[in-house]
């Protein structure tokens, strides 16, 4: 795949020390009710069990996780171990006042994917369980997998879940703009071709793919970006401009 000369460029000016505030999740503005979103500091029920519907056929998910009558509150419980160590990274999470779509961003691609000890030995046994002494396998592959994500990319805000109930709900959409007016960059993954396709064709970066051992479905590694039309490079005092 031919690199973006824009991702070239956002590499090399949007490091750690020198990327400015307006890209951390913890400066985003937070919604009145009147938007229609809720902004919460850690998961609720009602948010993991959305998200426990939205992503039950996700490629991803179908993959790792267990495929019988256990499936859903085996994965509820990882997520809701998973996100609680997230949210005390940072991260945040919304969810529509009708209480049929979320999304949750953490504080960067590192904080998300690189847990303590202690949050790991909290969520083993729910991995275990979830998956299956007989899946445990893909797990670790898949965390090899996801573990090549984003070079150069790791420090921005992470979106780590975006989804609905319903498919292109209008409150999946209301999310979605919420994300966009409040992240200029926000990095994220799929498994899902067609989300991949749809994300490149309203603006994403694709950043890079990988494929787990096992015959792990594809994960496409995304720069999603609402303001780089007109990015001034602070180091030099030049700017860059894309077509519209």
């Amino acid at each position: 795949m031919e690199a973006d000369p824009d991702l070239n460029l956002v590499v090399q000016q949007s490091g750690p020390r020198t990327l400015p505030a307006l890209f951390h999740g913890s400066n985003a503005t937070r919604p009145t009710r009147s938007e229609g979103l809720v902004i919460l500091d850690e998961p609720t029920p009602k948010l993991i069990e959305v998200l426990t519907l939205a992503f039950r056929l996700e490629p991803h998910n179908d993959w790792l996780f267990r495929d019988d009558g256990q499936k859903d509150p085996a994965f509820a419980r990882y997520l809701n171990i998973y996100l609680s160590e997230i949210a005390r990274r940072g991260a945040t999470f919304i969810m529509s006042t009708e209480m049929d779509a979320a999304a949750i961003v953490g504080s960067s691609v590192e904080a998300d994917h690189y847990l303590s000890i202690r949050a790991l030995i909290r969520i083993i046994p729910a991995v275990i369980h979830a998956c299956t002494p007989w899946r445990l396998h893909r797990m670790i592959a898949m965390e090899y997998a996801l573990s090549r994500a984003h070079p150069g990319l790791k420090h921005l805000p992470h979106l780590v879940f975006m989804g609905g109930i319903e498919p292109r709900s209008q409150s999946t959409r209301r999310i979605g703009r919420y994300l966009k007016e409040r992240h200029s960059l926000l990095a994220a993954e799929t498994a899902d071709p067609r989300v991949a396709a749809l994300a490149c064709r309203r603006g994403a970066i694709e950043t890079g793919r990988a494929r787990p051992l096992f015959g792990g479905p594809e994960m496409i590694f995304l720069l999603y970006r609402s303001r780089l039309r007109h990015q001034a490079d602070v180091s030099t005092g030049h700017a860059f401009e894309r077509p519209a």
